[in-house]
């Protein structure tokens, strides 16, 4: 077992769990924390210990259990400003005092630094790193656990008693409350701050408050010929904390930036991730570059190889350190979240189990597995437009954008995309052998005959041939010269473990795939967990606890993986745990389908009904004039029938129906011909008359009471 940053242990005797949360660049030691206790001293510990303990199953690796997948639209405003608050706070211990800190001969000091630096006693400071070890060393661990507090995020209804601190002002001998902020003066404040605050004047807040007294609490009265704003009494105007206390409720601070200030400067300065064209690695899972091109061949379906189905897009995330491909995704989907969330799911699966799966048998050695980078550089096309704080907050992974129109910050992987796509273009059929086909030429799409399953496996091919093939133009370190290694992707990975710091980010690949996968509020119906109009999905709990009667219409959320649309899954525990929900086997047309294939099947259903829809009319008319003429002959026939009386007609329906019933029978009567002519009929065989037979059987009902023909 290899020991990561962030690995939870636990001691067998005791129960006891530890963090790891630093090992040293010399591998030789490590820095450990208890998960328990009101302070988390950090612990030299020597890695032969750490071995001894392991080997003899003295120590074993654990499940962490505060790792959980946190969306960051339920955390409320008020507890993103905290949490960034105390990140402030381990930023200053933690990555820019790291050495010292560790050092317990200089950790008071620099405690003692950041209490003064920070405006907080060193006791706070103390918590504040603790709860950041021991509850999982990324940004959301510093949030508070208000799981069981009551009226969660929500907004107090203002009633007739005055919400808040109360006023220590007397007027007359009464001590004036105020208002209560309702709706109404909501509202005001709101407006107040989008009209005096968020512009570019840029006003303090103090600026903006008076403005609002101005505007909306006073009147403008005539006094000495003048016109003048006279303000309302105390008791009848928010006061300047109350304006304060609402702001900071509903802040928004990119909002209030870009309005303040300009899109320009805060892309400059304050945007939360900024783009880093250094590439300051120091061994494998330092940083990651990922990037998607559309490949120059066309597809055709899986589901029926007549349709062409265009070109797959190709995402492919390389190690930087030693240009290791980690993961792959082939798929239909543009530069998006969802494809860039394939690539990196790929990057914590296993390689064999994931080449086995395309009938391609390698061994570790070909294609080593790997972990989440510490941090990763993407374009602004795969990060834009999806809130991605799940991986940046509940992971502790850094993104990093490049800039608009800069692929070459990004050259590692768009120098593999030029590769692999010359390579497969001048094989491949189906492939564009130029931009602009000339007129008479045949057009290349017609040549296409592979899907999406068999793209894939040539790709995985050239990924293992690039992993394990001489790269030109690395820059070889002395030390990689001194050890004999070639520039070769899995010789550097191999030897940057074992010789170089990893920063990989250890985490269970369930908590990884919550925080990648694709979200999506759903109904719950009688039919089932309905994902969309035609895929219905269940579970034993929702059997179990009566889902489909009990919670009709009711919404929930569930992540679900647009490859494998077998099965969703419904997050629950603060993300630590999961339903896992099956397609139900009235779908079973859409089993084994990924979510592309998925809809182009049921593009296919909808166009196989508008095509039949002509003759289905004509069916329809058709259906109709039969049914009319027959109509028209029987009212023509009621014509000629002699008049009775209502009465007469009506009287003797139950008899007149026993005996269309017995014509009905002696009509439909089977006779078997041929095989009662062959039977030899015995001497003594005598035929008997059915009326008589019919005339006895009367004769008994008229003995048991019964009437005839009831």
């Amino acid at each position: 077992m290899i020991l990561h940053e962030n690995m939870v242990l636990q001691y067998i005797e005791d129960d006891l769990k530890i963090r790891v949360i630093c090992i040293d660049d010399s591998k030789e030691f490590c820095y450990i924390v208890k998960l328990t206790g009101d302070t988390a001293i950090p612990k030299y510990m020597s890695m032969n210990e750490m071995k001894y303990l392991r080997d003899n199953n003295y120590l074993i690796r654990v499940t962490d259990p505060f790792a959980k997948s946190i969306i960051e639209e339920d955390i409320s405003d008020e507890q993103k400003l905290i949490r960034d608050e105390y990140w402030e706070v381990v930023e200053n211990i933690w990555y820019e005092n790291k050495k010292e800190f560790l050092d317990k001969r200089s950790r008071n000091k620099i405690i003692t630094n950041t209490s003064i630096k920070f405006d907080k006693n060193e006791k706070q400071v103390r918590r504040i790193i603790t709860r950041f070890f021991q509850r999982g060393m990324t940004k959301n661990s510093l949030l508070f656990d208000y799981e069981n507090s009551g009226a969660r995020g929500k907004v107090r209804r203002a009633g007739g008693k005055k919400r808040g601190r109360k006023r220590a002002c007397e007027k007359d001998g009464q001590i004036i409350e105020g208002i209560n902020i309702d709706e109404v003066a909501l509202n005001i404040i709101k407006t107040s701050i989008r009209l005096f605050y968020s512009k570019k004047e840029k006003k303090s807040l103090s600026d903006a408050h008076k403005y609002m007294l101005v505007k909306f609490y006073s009147d403008k009265l005539i006094f000495n010929n003048q016109k003048r704003n006279f303000v309302w009494d105390k008791s009848r105007i928010p006061t300047y904390r109350e304006f304060v206390y609402w702001y900071h409720k509903f802040e928004d601070k990119k909002e209030d930036m870009l309005n303040r200030e300009s899109k320009r400067y805060y892309e400059l300065h304050k945007r939360e991730l900024l783009a880093n064209s250094t590439m300051d690695t120091f061994g494998p899972g330092s940083r990651y570059e990922i990037d998607a091109t559309v490949a120059d061949v066309y597809l055709v379906s899986r589901i029926d190889h007549k349709k062409i189905i265009g070109r797959p897009v190709v995402y492919v995330v390389i190690d930087v350190f030693s240009r290791l491909v980690c993961g792959i995704y082939i798929g239909l989907e543009g530069p998006s979240w969802l494809g860039a969330m394939m690539a990196l799911d790929n990057v914590v699966e296993d390689k064999v189990e994931f080449c086995s799966r395309y009938g391609i048998e390698i061994t570790s050695e070909k294609w080593p597995n790997s972990f989440l980078s510490e941090k990763i550089l993407a374009d602004r096309g795969e990060f834009e437009g999806y809130n991605v704080e799940n991986l940046i907050n509940n992971l502790n992974v850094k993104i990093e954008n490049t800039a608009p129109y800069r692929g070459d910050l990004k050259g590692i992987v768009e120098r593999n995309f030029r590769t692999i796509n010359e390579r497969i273009k001048h094989m491949t059929p189906g492939a564009i052998a130029k931009e602009y086909r000339e007129r008479g030429d045949r057009d290349y799409r017609l040549d296409a005959v592979l899907d999406i399953n068999e793209f894939t496996s040539i790709i995985i091919h050239e990924v293992i041939h690039h992993n394990n093939s001489i790269i030109s133009n690395y820059p070889m370190d002395v030390e990689l010269i001194k050890a004999e290694i070639a520039p070769v992707p899995c010789l550097i990975w191999n030897w940057g473990i074992a010789n170089r710091r990893c920063a990989f980010k250890y985490v269970e690949k369930d908590i990884v795939r919550l925080n990648l996968m694709y979200r999506k509020k759903i109904s719950i119906t009688r039919k089932g967990i309905q994902f969309n109009s035609k895929m219905f999905y269940s579970c034993e709990l929702a059997i179990q606890e009566g889902w489909f009667l009990k919670r009709v219409n009711e919404k929930i959320n569930i992540v679900y993986d647009p490859r494998e649309m077998n099965f969703i899954y419904i997050p629950i525990n603060n993300g630590r745990e999961f339903i896992k929900c099956n397609l139900l086997d009235k779908c079973s047309r859409y089993r084994d389908l990924s979510i592309e294939e998925i809809t182009f099947l049921q593009e296919l259903e909808k166009e196989s009904i508008n095509d039949y829809q002509d003759k289905q009319n004509q069916v329809h008319v058709d259906n109709i004039e039969s049914a009319e003429k027959i109509i028209g002959k029987a009212k023509e026939r009621a014509k000629f029938i002699s008049s009775h009386s209502d009465a007469k007609r009506i009287k003797g329906i139950r008899e007149n129906r026993m005996q269309e019933k017995e014509e009905i029978r002696s009509n439909e009567g089977f006779e078997l011909e041929r095989l009662s002519n062959k039977i030899k009929k015995p001497k003594d065989y005598v035929d008997v008359d059915n009326s008589e037979q019919l005339s006895k059987i009367d004769i008994l009902k008229k003995v048991r009471g019964e009437k005839v023909g009831r």
